[in-house]
């Protein structure tokens, strides 16, 4: 649909009086303004207040959860493609679907991919051909010029990754496939690293650095080492700490090359400069940053530099000065586990795993994007009823640590694998229970090209990466709710419901969570339930109002 020659409405209710006085039929009259009104509605706006301004649109649309707002996700896409009609009455709007053809030349370099590779690079040889461009003239202003088109005048979402599988592909092709243009694009990594390798520093850093998580291992009996062991996560976890600390002090001046061992970055006046620097950089508050690091140097400093008892209370004052103010769970935390204050809202939360089992049966047959799917009901219906840790919910295997006795189950972990060296002994309810049984029998299987006994398989067999994981259930709650819900958050919303009902049992809590000590929940959750306990305290009072009888005016005494 080509845009029309008229001016382009400023704003959606301009574009509303635009449509309505077209040549559109009635029905292509109605469907397109009650779109344009249930897309404003979806972004909490008048459309009077929405510009024709295909990126900006694009941009909030695809922030829109549809399910948060009670419509389904086939009336969500049939609004947004409504929209993309609409729009394209008056301003260019590129269509998702490319229907011009690859020209001869493109198609044949095109047929030498596998199909699963040639659709992942077909909008932009389409693109290409229809302006005219040949693999021996393509320049890369011409491929940058679609990503530019899908980036503005595109209502589709997450253009970002579209473009970023495009340029995979392309320079994949260049370097593999005879005859393909020999042009590389550039890839733009968006991260913030703010670590360097070891290959950047004398071999004398990475020595010393290995040296001494050996002796933190608990490998090396030192007499002069810490007393318990840290476990391999930590290990690592320290590892990148000093590689942290050494590009940090490469930031503030000093040369990559003077930097060979832990001694030059654990005393006290390297690391009042990486400190200083950790506080600074980006955007954002790295304070728990520069603590976590401040104490893993002052650690170094005192078991493996052994620097003089002056200058370790200096390093220790200035390690102390970035203890955070607050314990606990953070701002962050507590604002997330807000929409669990509505009823409404929890009980959402608490029918997801059985919205997404219907979700995958309504289906005509298993797929691996329905495994999926039935793979993350299992995941969510676990951390609902078991909060355990992410590492610990993704290595669950089928034989270690399900148990069947009788017709009860029960979820155990050893010590040896969770974080704080406790067992972990619950029952896994019927319902969860039902659950994994259902998935197991009908989708597990799909996963994964191996045998194996992982409950949540990746392609090879192998457990799924905890990041992995926990990426596609943020990802999916957050789809279906509308507020963000990450994996650890699970372990709060626990905590947070139990003590809503039961305000001030926090020893109850700890053993939920597997703390070792109450004071570790008390510390963490206190005020969590302040909400619940005010309801309970107001209940009281308005009890005690009904019961107690109203009180008798005085009599007035009358004069003599």
């Amino acid at each position: 649909m080509k845009p029309t020659t008229a001016t382009t409405p400023a704003n959606l209710a301009d574009l509303i009086e635009s449509i309505q006085a077209s040549v559109l039929s009635a029905i292509q009259k109605r469907d397109s303004v009650s779109a344009i009104r249930s897309a404003a509605k979806a972004l909490g706006a008048d459309p009077k207040d929405l510009p024709v301004n295909v990126k900006l649109l694009r941009v909030r649309l695809q922030e829109v959860c549809p399910e948060a707002l009670g419509m389904t996700k086939g009336r969500w896409n049939n609004v947004r493609s409504l929209l993309n009609r609409a729009l394209q009455l008056h301003t260019k709007v590129m269509t998702s679907r490319q229907t011009v053809k690859m020209t001869p030349a493109w198609r044949a370099l095109a047929e030498l991919l596998p199909k699963s590779q040639r659709l992942k690079i077909t909008s932009l040889l389409r693109a290409v051909s229809a302006r005219g461009v040949t693999p021996d003239t393509v320049t890369l202003p011409d491929l940058e010029a679609f990503r530019d088109e899908i980036m503005d005048n595109r209502l589709r979402s997450n253009p970002e990754s579209t473009w970023s599988g495009i340029v995979w592909m392309w320079n994949k092709c260049a370097e593999q496939i005879p005859g393909w243009p020999p042009l590389t694009i550039p890839r733009v990594d968006s991260r913030i690293v703010y670590t360097r390798p070891y290959s950047d520093f004398p071999d004398s850093l990475k020595a010393d650095v290995d040296a001494y998580l050996k002796v933190l291992s608990g490998k090396v009996l030192d007499d002069d080492g810490p007393v318990r062991a840290l476990r391999p996560i930590t290990l690592k976890m320290r590892e990148g700490q000093f590689r942290a600390a050494a590009a940090a002090l490469v930031a503030t001046g000093t040369p990559a090359n003077q930097i060979r061992t832990i001694a030059d970055l654990a005393r006290y006046e390297p690391m009042r400069d990486i400190l200083e620097h950790t506080l600074t950089r980006g955007t954002g508050d790295h304070t728990a940053g520069a603590f976590n690091m401040a104490n893993a140097l002052k650690n170094a400093a005192r078991y493996w530099v052994k620097v003089e008892p002056d200058e370790l209370k200096k390093i220790s004052r200035m390690a102390a000065k970035l203890s955070p103010k607050s314990k606990g769970m953070t701002t962050k935390n507590r604002l997330r586990l807000i929409p669990l204050n509505d009823p409404n809202e929890a009980r959402k939360f608490l029918d997801l795993p059985l919205q997404l089992k219907k979700q995958v049966m309504a289906t005509d047959r298993p797929t691996v994007v329905t495994a999926i799917t039935a793979q993350l009901a299992v995941a969510i219906s676990i951390l609902q009823i078991i909060p355990i840790r992410m590492s610990n919910l993704a290595k669950i295997d089928i034989r270690e640590h399900l148990h069947e006795r009788g017709q009860r189950v029960f979820l155990q972990i050893p010590p040896d694998e969770v974080k704080n060296g406790l067992p972990y002994e619950m029952e896994v309810t019927k319902e969860t229970a039902d659950l994994i049984s259902w998935y197991c029998r009908d989708y597990r299987d799909l996963l994964s090209r191996q045998p194996t006994d992982a409950l949540f398989p990746g392609r090879d067999g192998q457990p799924k990466a905890p990041s992995d994981l926990g990426r596609q259930i943020s990802a999916r709650v957050k789809q279906h709710l509308g507020w963000p819900v990450n994996p650890h958050l699970f372990r709060h919303i626990a905590a947070k419901m139990y003590l809503d009902l039961r305000p001030g049992e926090y020893a109850t809590v700890s053993r939920i969570l597997n703390h070792k000590s109450v004071q570790t929940t008390m510390t963490a959750y206190t005020g969590a339930e302040s909400i619940s306990a005010g309801r309970h305290f107001q209940s009281l009072i308005a009890d005690l109002r009904a019961k107690t009888a109203p009180l008798q005016k005085p009599r007035r005494r009358v004069s003599k």
